[in-house]
């Protein structure tokens, strides 16, 4: 995906990009998790900055919808 070329690059077009596509998929997914929508705002936030401060690493991932997902389900995990 060329998204994620550029956002291992740095670009935050590419970040802006991949938050648009998936936040709002990512926060339903959440929500279904956690019952709880403050809850799954502030985790689908933290997530999103885990994404871009591991940009370089997360942009070699063969799937980033799946990488992404695990992320958001460790993360309500981690509220247990």
């Amino acid at each position: 995906m060329e998204y994620l070329e550029a956002l291992g690059k740095g670009e935050p077009e590419a970040f802006a990009a991949l938050y648009e596509h998936y936040a709002g998929k990512c926060l339903r997914f959440v929500i279904s998790l956690t019952r709880n929508e403050d809850a799954a705002k502030d985790i689908t936030h933290d997530v999103f900055v885990k994404v871009w401060r591991y940009r370089k690493s997360i942009a070699k991932v063969d799937s980033f919808s799946f990488y992404l997902f695990r992320m958001m389900k460790n993360a309500v995990l981690d509220l247990c």
